[in-house]
């Protein structure tokens, strides 16, 4: 899995973000959330040839979140998932969201990967929360270029972004982030989106969480949202309820 560009991210971080900033999160978050980021994003190869299909983002030491599309018509056992240290395990087990058919529109589009044993990587943690407190908040996301700061929008913004093209968006199951240095693309699918989570209420303090990976876009190069599945959603939330065995 190649380095990712986070150092870079803390030069722009600290050229452009206000100093003492206590709405958001400051510079040496946005660092740490970086870091955090590259440890838990994973790449999902061919075992055979060990060809880049996706990323999927590790949020417990056997299991990854990735997009459901990524795993369609591969069997567990002809997919690998690799680390941030090159660590790597087989896949024993794919479940996809039951509601996914790539067929129709491609939302609901999540999968969780079960692998054979640990990854020593450290996992992310996922919030389950509605993603629509994080409307026009920063966000980081992980992708072929590296790491990259991206600005959370709205659902209607998205909405009346794609409303012209062919491409479907639910309220259901997505949400759309920004970023200056050029739109997910192919490959991506799967990497994870990060939003900032105060650490209690009025606090000043943030935590990186998992809120979203790449699913769909247009427009590589441009300035189009890219479309993120919400793992937030409440019916994409029950699934990984149900899936992670969570509360």
């Amino acid at each position: 899995m190649k380095t990712r560009c986070w150092l870079a991210l803390l030069v722009t971080l600290l050229v452009f973000l206000p100093t003492g900033c206590t709405e958001g999160p400051n510079d040496e978050e946005f660092v740490a959330a970086s870091h955090a980021l590259d440890q838990a994003t994973l790449d999902l190869v061919a075992g055979r040839t060990g060809e880049h299909l996706c990323y999927a983002a590790l949020v417990e030491p056997s299991v990854a979140l990735t997009a459901a599309h990524c795993v369609d018509n591969w069997p567990p056992g002809r997919l690998l998932v690799r680390g941030a240290q090159g660590d790597e395990a087989a896949l024993a087990r794919i479940t996809q969201n039951t509601h996914y058919d790539q067929a129709r529109d491609l939302t609901f589009d999540l999968a969780v990967l079960y692998f054979a044993h640990d990854l020593t990587d450290k996992p992310m943690a996922v919030s389950l929360a509605d993603p629509a407190r994080l409307d026009g908040t920063a966000g980081l996301v992980s992708t072929q270029k590296g790491i990259t700061k991206v600005s959370i929008q709205t659902f209607s913004d998205c909405a009346a972004e794609y409303s012209k093209t062919r491409i479907v968006i639910s309220s259901e199951t997505d949400m759309c982030a920004t970023g200056d240095g050029g739109q997910v693309c192919r490959g991506d699918s799967g990497a994870p989106l990060v939003g900032f989570e105060a650490l209690a209420s009025g606090s000043s303090s943030h935590r990186p969480v998992l809120v979203g990976l790449v699913s769909r876009g247009i427009d590589c190069s441009g300035n189009t949202s890219g479309i993120y599945s919400a793992v937030g959603r409440p019916r994409m939330a029950d699934f990984l309820r149900y899936a992670l065995h969570l509360a």
